[in-house]
């Protein structure tokens, strides 16, 4: 592809090298920024009810919930049926098997769950 391009450059004297050296170089540090922050550790503390709502001590929790959705965890963890069903399948199939019964959870769980699924395909 350098091949091309230099040759693209040669056959062209409108390519400003530094300009484009410039949006390269701005598009590779945005490219390792977006990546640090998709792949920084995952924040058990704000989030990790998302992993296993069952194994999670509320009062220890540090996350951004509302009083509703704290509620709903509540009576989610204590639900042994649901513990069950999260046993017997993939975390985003259970909180997306849940939404009618906690929508709010639901919600943020799958959203947050939701850029993991599009990249475990080339992850394989």
């Amino acid at each position: 592809m350098f091949s091309c391009f230099s040759e693209l450059i040669a056959d062209n004297e409108i390519f400003d090298i530094k300009k484009i050296k410039d949006i390269i170089l701005l598009h590779l540090e945005n490219f390792k920024n977006h990546f640090n922050t998709r792949f920084e550790k995952f924040p058990e503390k704000k989030l990790g009810w998302i992993r296993n709502p069952f194994s999670i001590n509320i009062n220890e929790m540090n996350s951004e919930l509302t009083l509703v959705m704290n509620e709903e965890l509540i009576e989610l963890s204590a639900d042994e049926n649901l513990r069950i069903k999260f046993n017997e399948t993939t975390s985003d199939k259970f909180w997306i098997s849940i939404k009618s019964e906690y929508p709010k959870l639901s919600k943020v769980a799958v959203s947050t769950l939701l850029p993991f699924a599009t990249t475990y395909l080339c992850e394989r």
